[in-house]
């Protein structure tokens, strides 16, 4: 009996220790390779994080917003982003060799929602090219002269000359533009004057002669 005990094999021992040994090799070599496959998914989830961001383009659009008060008219050119009509008083002087003239486009002015002053006569020769003179010192008046003018079909707008080329030398009392009415738009309605912008005319059946003055009516 006793040999028969000891010629026993390792396996068959009582306890099985060789087999457990085993198993717990077989479960941490398990765990290992389980562990570095969580760790590297880990590393590569935290790397990706920041290099598979996808990159936004934005675009940035500018808008341009243009200001009535910097409207301008240059002879033979007229630029109409809106316009001026309030802030100082505009006045129309006869400088044609027509009657009326000036009456008639200070009404139509007037209907546009300017604030007009009383038709008068220019002095001197009279004008084959008609002119809007504005006050520089009322910082509202250019931007209304450049408003008559563009109505007017762009005729050139200059600073008030002194003396003032008009009956009696001087504007009514907070007249800031002058308009002198010369034979290129003398008789005509605004919308025509726009349609004859950059062309200067002779009223009907008169005649202009350097050097000679004539009078006319307002």
């Amino acid at each position: 009996m006793t040999n028969d005990q000891t010629g026993r094999t390792p396996r068959q021992t009582t306890g099985g220790a060789p087999a457990a040994s085993t198993i717990m090799i077989v479960v941490t070599v398990i765990a290992v390779v389980v562990g570095f496959f969580i760790l590297k998914k880990i590393r590569d989830d935290g790397d990706g994080g920041s290099s598979l961001r996808p990159t936004t383009n934005s675009t940035s659009t500018t808008a341009t917003t243009l200001d009535p008060a910097l409207t301008s008219t240059t002879l033979g050119v007229t630029t109409t982003t809106g316009l001026v009509t309030t802030g100082t008083t505009v006045q129309v002087a006869n400088v044609s060799t027509a009657s009326g003239v000036a009456a008639s486009l200070t009404t139509e002015l007037k209907g546009k929602g300017f604030t007009v002053g009383k038709a008068t006569n220019g002095t001197g020769a009279k004008l084959a090219t008609s002119v809007v003179f504005y006050d520089p010192t009322n910082p509202s008046a250019q931007a209304v002269a450049n408003s008559v003018a563009t109505l007017m079909g762009g005729v050139p707008v200059q600073p008030m000359p002194s003396p003032i080329p008009v009956a009696g030398g001087k504007v009514d009392t907070g007249v800031g533009v002058l308009v002198m009415l010369g034979n290129d738009r003398a008789g005509k309605t605004l919308a025509q004057m726009s349609g004859a912008a950059g062309t200067a005319t002779t009223a009907a059946g008169s005649a202009t002669t350097a050097g000679v003055t004539t009078t006319t009516k307002a």
